[in-house]
């Protein structure tokens, strides 16, 4: 009931013009659990020279959404929040009808409608406490032209500032057809149309394949929400070891697939359980191990249509798999079937040219081969053929989910610089492939909204929106917020390099894939096994088992090292593949062993060369913006990032990527639903959590680094050459 003290809400029309008025800004305490989708809502650029922060009001936690404006022809929605809010005047200004208003308690708003029809617009407003009128007028009428001035009152009955907070209806911004066939705004404040938007990620197994795992996040990407189930301790039923089954021959791995389907089952539960509110759920995407694949027996797409909720998947699904064990990264059998790719296409150089990589036996299209020659039957019953991703994200769809870009770049079938399977690629491989995987898509596309299994079973609301599922390591450079001229350094067990690319160069080392969240650039991913162990060698050997130790050694010594170069393969390496140990002087004669502290900068310094040089084979440049992002154990180590920093001539970040993949999805969820490749990437992951700078490059390590560079990749095709031949 509204107290008789509040006044009702006064409103008038004013006409399309410039008027001068001054601004209300809202304050106040709202709760975080429920939020509402917001179009449009940014500041006109009087208001932004004038006021510093006035759009689209108090963050979350203070104070929720309270008005929509009218964007398109469809009615506008005005959306009061019960809570404490005070109204107050900010700054005069000239107005253009491109701002919010705030509602506050004290005016008894609850629910209100505008809108515009006919030549001559009206424009209406409804408010009373503890009822929703009717949204108004049916979608596709006409968008008023003019502006509906609203005055809200202050409990005492008198206005706070007396002056109109504007809500514009009819905005500037053009619309653009979405890829779900609704109007979105070209806004560079992407965010804001969300501004309480919570999306669900479901990140399919982690690149170890021995999990599945649930991140939920908020509009200001905070993480709400986590679960897990451990496939070998939650499911004991399928004799997993580490997620998979190693065959007898060593090189044969698989994953069972209605394990996969069961692990969903048991994670959705999980949440139903605890209270997780589904219906807040707008938007959800995922990621998956890469390279994987599903293989749906004929007629399980007519399955997937006719999902029962009140059964689960596990159940509806365990007779819709032609190969019931699928085959996954780690699998390393297809030798012959890569080496029949390379011959068909014209060699292992003219293959990576066209999909970004040489024949590797865990890429798809050879698992493909390999099951179409050994197992015929299987594969004339195979109806369709998922990625890992596209396989979860079917799962969410109720229907066949297209395979993305930058997850399709790992199978040797994408041609990535125009976006299509490779005819010589699918005919080399199998028969009727084009078919079974369908057309692949964008990275950032809405491939349909979620399946009525989900709403029925869960609550999740009819219109969530499914975004194309893509690869982990694609959701990683996501996860991390790489921009074009950026490089993530995983310094762990291995070191994994991730870079954005725009001109690559394809090469026999490491991989080129399409970006995941710009279609018209790339990203390249090269991988080094020996990492972290070999640095610990090391420390063990030259600093006495002590990291400060080994720290003081990079710090007593220059860059540089005096000329002294070092190659450190304790395990075969993969980029390039040697394996032994091998020291130069400045004279460029190998010698057997250097001093401690001469080893040990040689070590590091060795290492960032490398990936720089390999980085630079694939068409990567440092440019005057770049910036090194290093995540995994060794980045906590400040003097080793110092190298690195002084090695590429950029300066370097440590961000919190535990979760990159998880998070790296609701990312790409975010950038999906606010309008995909129409809207940078960067405007919706603005709000996240910036990295820390950690180091900056030493004054002179260019003029050092730019001359050893060359050296350092002379005497690593040396090695190569005397000790294994060169990559044919």
């Amino acid at each position: 009931m509204t107290s008789r003290k509040h006044k009702k809400l006064e409103d008038t029309f004013t006409p399309a013009k410039p008027v001068r008025a001054q601004y209300l800004q809202a304050e106040g305490t709202f709760p975080r659990d429920r939020g509402v989708i917001a179009m449009g809502g940014s500041c006109s650029s009087a208001q932004e020279t004038a006021v510093e922060d006035c759009s689209p009001g108090p963050p979350e936690g203070q104070a929720r959404t309270s008005w929509l404006k009218a964007e398109t022809s469809d009615p506008g929605v005005l959306r009061g929040n019960p809570g404490r809010v005070v109204a107050r005047p900010v700054q005069n200004a000239d107005e253009d009808g491109e701002e919010w208003s705030w509602a506050r308690e004290g005016s008894g708003l609850r629910w209100g409608t505008v809108y515009g029809t006919g030549a001559k617009p009206q424009a209406k407003a409804k408010a009373k406490a503890g009822r929703r009128p009717r949204s108004g007028p049916p979608a596709g009428g006409a968008r008023a032209q003019g502006r509906l001035v609203i005055r809200v009152q202050s409990p005492a009955g008198r206005s706070e500032g007396r002056a109109p907070a504007s809500l514009g209806v009819g905005a500037r911004r053009q619309p653009r057809h979405g890829t779900d066939g609704g109007t979105r705004l070209r806004s560079s404040r992407v965010m804001e149309e969300h501004t309480k938007l919570r999306t669900i990620i479901l990140y399919i197994i982690f690149k170890n394949a021995f999990q599945v795992k649930v991140v939920a996040v908020d509009a200001e990407l905070n993480v709400f929400y986590e679960d897990s189930v451990h496939f070998d301790r939650d499911l004991p039923e399928f004799g997993t070891q580490g997620g998979v089954h190693v065959h007898k021959d060593g090189l044969t791995v698989t994953s069972p697939v209605l394990m996969w389907v069961q692990a969903l089952d048991v994670i959705l539960e999980k949440m139903k359980a605890s209270g997780f509110d589904f219906s807040q759920v707008l938007a959800l995407s995922g990621a998956g191990q890469q390279h994987g694949s599903i293989y749906w027996k004929a007629g399980a797409g007519r399955a997937l249509m006719s999902l029962s909720p009140a059964l689960p998947l596990r159940q509806q699904l365990q007779a819709c798999f032609s190969i019931s064990d699928c085959p996954v990264w780690m699998d390393f059998s297809t030798t012959d079937q890569c080496r029949q790719l390379e011959a068909a296409v014209g060699g292992n150089q003219a293959l990576s040219r066209l999909t970004g990589s040489r024949a590797y036996e865990r890429f798809t299209g050879n698992q493909i081969a390999k099951i179409y020659q050994q197992n015929p039957e299987a594969y004339s019953h195979t109806e369709r053929i998922s990625l890992v991703s596209s396989f979860a994200a079917s799962l969410f769809l109720g229907s066949y989910s297209p395979i993305d870009y930058s997850d399709g770049s790992g199978m040797n079938l994408l041609q990535i610089q125009d976006k299509v399977w490779s005819q010589a690629c699918l005919v080399a491989c199998a028969p009727h492939l084009e078919e079974k995987l369908g057309l692949p898509v964008p990275s950032c596309s809405v491939v349909g909204a979620i399946s009525s299994y989900y709403v029925q079973r869960y609550g999740f609301p009819p219109g969530c929106k499914v975004v194309a599922f893509t690869g982990d390591n694609p959701a990683s450079l996501a996860g991390m917020r790489l921009e074009e001229g950026d490089i993530a350094v995983s310094l762990g067990t291995s070191d994994t390099l991730f870079l954005w690319l725009q001109e690559p160069m394809p090469a026999l080392e490491g991989h080129i894939f399409c970006n995941p969240v710009d279609s018209q650039h790339y990203m390249a991913l090269l991988c080094f096994k020996n990492g972290s162990l070999t640095r610990e060698k090391i420390r063990d050997e030259s600093a006495s088992h002590s990291w400060s130790e080994f720290s003081k050694a990079l710090q007593s010594t220059e860059m540089g090292n005096g000329g002294n170069l070092g190659f450190y393969f304790d395990v075969m390496e993969i980029t390039p593949e040697i394996i032994g140990r091998h020291r130069f002087n400045a004279e460029n004669h190998e010698v057997s062993a250097f001093p401690k502290d001469v080893e040990i900068r040689a070590l590091i310094e060795g290492q960032f060369m490398a990936k720089r040089i390999h980085a630079e084979a694939l068409g990567y440049r440092v440019m005057p913006k770049t910036k090194i992002l290093a995540t995994g154990g060794a980045s906590h180590n400040r003097d080793i990032l110092q190298v690195l920093a002084d090695v590429f001539g950029a300066p370097v970040y440590v961000i919190d990527t535990a979760n990159s993949a998880c998070v790296g999805s609701a990312y790409r969820a975010f950038h999906g639903l606010a309008g995909g490749k129409d809207v940078p990437f960067s405007e919706v992951v603005k709000l996240a959590p910036n990295p820390r700078l950690a180091v900056t490059p030493s004054p002179g390590s260019s003029q050092v680094y730019e001359a050893l560079l060359p050296q350092y990749a002379r005497l690593e095709q040396n090695i190569l050459f005397q000790t294994r031949g060169p990559l044919k």
